[in-house]
């Protein structure tokens, strides 16, 4: 076989149009693999031919959307060939990625910074920094970032990255919000006044503050309330044990802290019905799907302000103080009795839903590619058209 001959075949795993999306595991359900599959989409709505390769491919995703990296037979990019890489920490796809020949972009999600959990958990703030630092390694070698989040953006900024920085956030599946598939809710729970926070039970989440404003709400507001915390719990984690010790010291009656655990999407969703308001105090988040829920769903939105959350909400949040509970719980309590109020965020919550809808990231996608493909010294190649198109 003559050379060019030979470097033809080396290339034909790579897709006709050479943009693909590398990640290091591709599994259903997974924010990341979700992210992926609608740029994905996007990409071959355009015309492109595109594929995703993974380092491991869990049971359950399509076939015909992943490429296997580990498969021999497959060929590496070449100059001039587009590369979105979702970054994972302590991957093998890491060395690769500044390996090769070809223009990269880096797919950034956000990390918890170590600093804030480093009081309950310094093993995990360690492997946070250590990820921090991995991610900036890769800055020299990469021409442009793709982050999920105004959030992630600042934060990949803050690493070192002075290549361009564009937000795309991930499409929020409102077909999933459908309040006609949701089961009822516990006969115990009917007579509560509810406060709702959904993530896991994580140091970042600020679950302590949270616990604080809701027992000064408690016991100045409203005796016959709850605070529901549904997510993953680690029971016999330093940070859970430290919160129950704290719930005992506030002396709220039994079970006004509830921790749910986690809990389906049917037996969520009467939940977010029922609620009085959507409580959040996280002192980092990547985009965050259950606020989304809650301002598609009519919960008004009580947090802290950060990227995210006046990315999403703006105006149309009351933003808690971080550290003043009395006043917190006032503001708790006025989004509660005041309907004009409570009426105006939620009209505003949900309209500000337009600026996420697949129409809108779609654009922003399409331009985006389209500037790096315009920006590249090779011509990228479209599939052919169908006859009469």
């Amino acid at each position: 076989m003559h050379r060019h001959e030979e470097k033809r075949a080396a290339q034909e795993d790579w897709p006709g149009n050479h943009i693909a999306q590398m990640l290091d595991t591709a599994c259903p359900g997974d924010p990341v693999t979700d992210y992926a599959l609608n740029f994905q989409k996007l990409l071959r709505k355009q015309g492109y031919e595109t594929i995703i390769f993974a380092l491991n491919i869990v049971p359950g995703v399509r076939p015909e959307d992943f490429r296997p990296i580990k498969d021999s037979s497959v060929k590496e990019p070449r100059e001039g060939d587009i590369l979105l890489y979702h970054f994972s920490a302590n991957s093998k796809v890491n060395p690769d990625y500044m390996r090769f020949d070809c223009r990269r972009v880096l797919v950034w999600h956000g990390e918890v910074p170590g600093r804030t959990v480093s009081s309950f958990d310094p093993s995990r703030a360690a492997a946070l920094e250590r990820t921090a630092r991995e991610v900036s390694w890769l800055a020299p070698y990469t021409e442009a970032v793709i982050a999920d989040s105004d959030s992630a953006a600042e934060q990949i900024r803050a690493l070192g990255f002075s290549c361009p920085v564009h937000v795309i956030t991930p499409m929020i599946p409102f077909e999933h919000f459908d309040a006609e598939r949701g089961g009822e809710l516990p006969a115990a729970d009917l007579g509560k006044q509810l406060f709702l926070a959904v993530g896991d039970i994580l140091p970042e989440r600020r679950i302590g503050d949270m616990i604080s404003c809701f027992a000064a709400y408690n016991k100045i507001y409203n005796r016959n309330s709850r605070l529901m915390l549904v997510g993953r719990c680690d029971e016999a984690s330093p940070y859970y044990l430290t919160l129950r010790d704290y719930e005992e010291t506030l002396s709220l009656d039994p079970g006004a802290v509830f921790f749910a655990g986690r809990l389906s999407e049917r037996d969520l969703l009467p939940y977010f019905l029922h609620a009085a308001a959507y409580l959040d105090m996280s002192a980092f988040e990547t985009f965050p799907l259950p606020l989304a829920e809650a301002m598609f769903l009519k919960l008004p939105v009580l947090s802290c302000r950060t990227p995210v959350t006046s990315q999403l909400l703006g105006k149309d949040a009351l933003y808690l103080p971080e550290a003043d509970a009395a006043l917190s719980a006032g503001l708790m309590d006025r989004v509660i009795r005041d309907t004009a109020l409570r009426g105006a965020m939620i009209v505003g919550a949900k309209d500000r839903l337009g600026a996420f809808t697949w129409a809108v990231q779609q654009e922003t996608f399409t331009r985006v590619m389209q500037d790096m493909v315009g920006a590249g010294s090779v011509q990228m190649t479209m599939m052919k058209k169908k006859a009469g198109e």
